[in-house]
C-alpha cells in the first residue's frame, strides 16, 4: 500500500454537507484521535477486509478506474495481504510479492528490525503535529449517532507541479475508534508543452478537462479519488492463525536455493533478490 503524509492545522469549523460539526479541538487532541483509529492495525492479532474503489477525472486509460476486494491478516510480526491481483506474504524473514495478472513472484529478505518497524506508526506525535500545522487544515464531524469523521485538507499550491492538494476523510466508530471508511482525493498538475498536448490528443483523450490555463501557462490537471471501506475487523488469535502461508503455494529447494510456485502459482516466473 502506498503511504501518504496525512494532515495539518486548525481552522474554524462550520456546518457543511449536512454534517454537524463538533467544537474545534487543539492539534494535539486531533493527532491523538487520528492515532487511536489508525493504531487498530498494530494489534498483535488482526484480521479485516477491505473494498477499494479508485476513480479519476478525467479518465485516460483503463487503470484509472479500479474496484478490488482485499483481505489483511497479522499474526504478531507475520503479515498476509491480498488486494485484487496482488498478494503479499511477510513471513519467515521473507517478503514475497505475487502479481497474478503478470504471473510473477518476487522473493526478498526482510530482517527482524524491519518487521518490527511495521508495528509502529511512521511518525511520532510531535512530528505528526508539526506536519499538520504546516500543511493541513482539519475538523471533526458527527455523521450519525455512533460515527465520527476526521477531515484533513491541504492548502492548494497554485502553479506548482505534482500533488497540489488533497483531502482525506476518515470515518470511524466513536465507541471503539475502529475505522469504517477512508476517502482520499488528490488533485495533481504538471506543466504541459505542445508535444505532450499533441500526444494526448492523438490518443483520443478529451483534453477539455485535462488541460487548464494556470497563471498564463498550460497544465495537465487531474483528480484521483480512493475510497476504502473496512469490514469484519477481528483481533482474535484464532482468526489470525487462519492466515494463508507462503509454503502452501511456493516450494523451496535448499540444494539449488530456488523458489518455485505450486498449486495456483504453478508456472509463475520467480525472481529472487538475494
Amino acid at each position: 500500500m502506498k503511504r501518504m503524509a496525512f494532515l495539518s492545522v486548525l481552522f474554524s469549523v462550520a456546518v457543511c454537507n449536512g454534517l454537524y460539526s463538533q467544537p474545534l479541538q487543539d492539534t494535539a487532541a486531533m493527532v491523538k484521535e487520528f492515532r487511536k483509529v489508525m493504531n487498530f492495525a498494530l494489534q498483535p492479532y488482526v484480521y479485516y477486509t477491505t473494498v477499494t474503489n479508485i476513480s479519476s477525472d478525467p479518465i485516460i486509460d483503463a487503470t484509472d478506474t479500479l474496484h478490488t476486494n482485499g483481505i489483511f491478516y497479522k499474526n504478531n510480526t507475520d503479515i498476509y495481504y491480498e488486494n485484487g491481483p496482488e498478494t503479499v506474504y511477510l513471513q519467515d524473514s521473507l517478503l514475497i510479492q505475487v502479481n497474478h495478472e503478470r504471473k510473477t513472484i518476487w522473493v526478498s529478505r526482510v530482517d527482524m528490525a524491519s518487521k518490527e518497524r511495521l508495528n509502529t506508526m511512521p511518525v511520532g506525535n510531535k512530528q505528526l503535529q508539526e506536519i499538520m500545522r504546516k500543511n493541513y487544515s482539519m475538523n471533526t464531524s458527527v455523521t450519525d449517532s455512533n460515527t465520527n469523521r476526521l477531515h484533513f485538507e491541504t492548502r492548494q499550491r497554485v502553479g506548482q507541479s505534482g500533488v497540489v492538494s488533497n483531502r482525506i476523510n476518515l470515518d470511524y466508530t466513536a465507541s471503539d475508534h475502529l475505522p469504517n471508511a477512508m476517502e482520499i482525493e488528490m488533485h495533481m498538475q504538471q506543466p504541459a508543452d505542445e508535444d505532450m498536448i499533441s500526444q494526448i490528443k492523438a490518443q483520443g483523450v478529451d483534453d477539455s478537462k485535462l488541460i487548464q490555463l494556470i497563471n498564463g501557462a498550460k497544465y495537465l490537471v487531474r483528480m484521483q479519488k480512493l475510497q476504502m471501506v473496512f469490514g469484519a475487523i477481528d483481533f482474535s488469535k484464532e482468526k489470525a492463525a487462519q492466515m494463508p502461508l507462503w509454503k502452501e503455494v511456493i516450494t523451496f529447494n535448499p540444494a539449488e536455493q530456488q523458489y518455485t510456485g505450486k498449486a495456483a502459482l504453478a508456472g509463475y516466473e520467480v525472481t529472487k533478490t538475494f
